[in-house]
Formats: C-alpha cells, sequence, structure tokens
C-alpha cells in the first residue's frame, strides 16, 4: 500500500503539503482502481486492456475530476457486493468517457445536477436523515436562475482575502476544490463526499447571514474535511469503536469519535482564519462565529483528549490542533 511522509499528518495548512496530498491520493486512487480490474480480468477473462491503458495514461500531476471518483466508488460498491453486472457498468462509464473528463484543471462554479455523476450523490444525500435543531424537513434543490455573478463574486472576494491572511489554506483550496455546487433547500447547509473527491456543495446564503461570512465559513469547512478524508484514506487515525458516542461540538446528536475528530480537526482551522479575519476587520458577523468557533473547537479538543484512541500518527495531528487554531 501507499504511504505518506509523517510530517503531512497535521492539522496546519500549508499549499506544498496540499500538493503532495492530493498527488498521493490520486496515485492511491488508481492503485485501487488497477486493483478491481485485475480481480474482475481473473474472474471473468474479460480484455480490460483498453480501459487500463486508459488508466495508465492519466497524469496525476493534474487535479482529478469528480467524475474518476464517483465511478471508482460505484467500482468499488459493485465488488464488495460481488455485482459483476454493476463493476462492468463501471469499467464501461470508464471506457466511453472521453479522458479530458477525468481532469479538472479549472475551478468550476455551477448550480447542482449539471453533470451526470451527481445524480446518485444527491440521490443520497436528500434521503438522509441528519438532526437540525429547527427539525426542518431536508430538501435540496437545483437552482434554476442561471446567473451566479453575485455568489462568484463572494467566492473572489474569499480567495483575495484568503491570499492577504492565509496564503497557505487559500493554496489548500486551489489543490483540492475542482467544483463549487449551489443548491436552494432546506436543512442541510453544505457537504463533501469522498465519493465526489473535491466537489463541495453549498446552499445559498440564508438572508439573515452575511453572505461572505457564510461562505468563508462554509468553504474553508469543507476543504478541511477534504484534507482529513485523504489523511484518513493512510490511516486509520481513530481506533475508537464506531458504537462508541460522545457529546459532538457541532451537531446536535452524539457521535462517535470519528465524527468528533473530525470536527475538531475542521473547527482548529475556522478558529484560525476568523481570528486573522477579525484582525483584518472587526464585522459583527465575523466576531460572533469566531467565538462560536472558540467554543465549538475548546469542546471537541477537551473530549478528543479525554476519550479518543488514536493511531500514532493521529496523536500527531491532535497535537497540531492548538498550533493550528493559534489558541
Amino acid at each position: 500500500m501507499l504511504k505518506i511522509e509523517k510530517k503531512l499528518f497535521t492539522s496546519q495548512p500549508f499549499g506544498e503539503s496540499a500538493r503532495l496530498l492530493r498527488l498521493n491520493y490520486q496515485k492511491l486512487l488508481l492503485v485501487n482502481l488497477q486493483g478491481y480490474f485485475d480481480s474482475i480480468d481473473n474472474l471473468l477473462k474479460i480484455d480490460l486492456s483498453e480501459p487500463k491503458a486508459k488508466l495508465d495514461r492519466l497524469n496525476v500531476e493534474r487535479r482529478f475530476s469528480p467524475l474518476i471518483y464517483s465511478i471508482f466508488t460505484k467500482l468499488s460498491k459493485a465488488c464488495q457486493e460481488k455485482n459483476l453486472t454493476n463493476a462492468i457498468d463501471s469499467i464501461h462509464q470508464i471506457n466511453i468517457s472521453p479522458e479530458n473528463c477525468f481532469y479538472n484543471d479549472d475551478f468550476d462554479f455551477t448550480t447542482i445536477l449539471t453533470e451526470r455523476w451527481e445524480d446518485e450523490f444527491v440521490n443520497r444525500i436528500r434521503n438522509e436523515n441528519v438532526p437540525n435543531k429547527s427539525n426542518e424537513t431536508l430538501l435540496i434543490l437545483p437552482i434554476l436562475n442561471k446567473n451566479l455573478t453575485h455568489y462568484v463574486n463572494i467566492y473572489n472576494d474569499l480567495n483575495k482575502r484568503l491570499a492577504n491572511i492565509d496564503f497557505e489554506l487559500k493554496l489548500e483550496i486551489d489543490y483540492l476544490v475542482s467544483r463549487l455546487k449551489l443548491f436552494n433547500g432546506k436543512s442541510l447547509k453544505a457537504a463533501t463526499s469522498a465519493s465526489i473527491f473535491g466537489a463541495i456543495y453549498l446552499k445559498l446564503p440564508p438572508k439573515s447571514e452575511d453572505d461572505f461570512t457564510y461562505f468563508a465559513d462554509h468553504i474553508i469547512h469543507e476543504t478541511s474535511h477534504l484534507t482529513l478524508d485523504i489523511l484518513l484514506s493512510f490511516d486509520k487515525i481513530v481506533l475508537n469503536e464506531n458504537h462508541e458516542r460522545f457529546k459532538a461540538p457541532i451537531r446536535i446528536d452524539p457521535r462517535p469519535m470519528f465524527g468528533i475528530f473530525h470536527a475538531t480537526f475542521v473547527l482548529s482551522r475556522m478558529v484560525r482564519i476568523f481570528q486573522r479575519l477579525a484582525q483584518e476587520s472587526k464585522e459583527k458577523a465575523i466576531l460572533e462565529r469566531l467565538g462560536i468557533f472558540k467554543r465549538q473547537f475548546n469542546e471537541g479538543l477537551e473530549t478528543v483528549e479525554k476519550y479518543a484512541v488514536l493511531s500514532d500518527n493521529g496523536k500527531q495531528i491532535k497535537d497540531s490542533l492548538v498550533l493550528t487554531a493559534e489558541i
């Protein structure tokens, strides 16, 4: 199995670390795809030379599209379930897709459900039962107004401000995020998934919230999840039993330690950025969020330090959390 350097197991954002994480994650994806191909080839004696050659030609130095992650997810599930029909269908998708579809060198900003690979993910999150404080029914809808200029400008403004206050985190976003997908709806505010790695799903800001602060909050939050997703693909990190439940710093329902660690990792970065934004501007919305993030981070860190069972790499990440949060 591929390994990454120990120094990369940290919550502190560094642009070069993000580049190396993405590079190794994409290498790991191709190794795993080839492994599934070999298993199917040995079992069915089907000629897979064309899709294998296409994988061999993929350039891991370029940022992959969520498309290839979605195909891998389907293929992995099909192989685990021994569903050979779905496995071959997944490989067929690789075979018929133009090679340029597997890359996202440029950042895309659209509403949801503009690409075929999204359908399965959107249907899955539409059917999730996510507890929320308002007891709203989950609703996720595409935006029918094609003019997203206002939100593009907010995103560009966030990029400019990050370039001034935390260039390393800005580079991390540039390396890892290939899509921003906006939606209308209720309950869910934002989401990412390793199954469509690189895409951030974000609900339009409610009228009661400041647009810039809302974007900063959720884009940094979801990018941080992507970073930890990569680290978790190279080490289990959290060794607690999954049935154990603990008070969560963000969610209202008790969560496994895996979720607590995820949240605390993310919150260390939220505190970091919002402290820097607050130094730059004393905007009320930024100061209010900073106060919330500090409280949530301290709660999460206390739970992690008391109850987390971590690998050596997990302990190294834990030790980096306070440095990242700059507390």
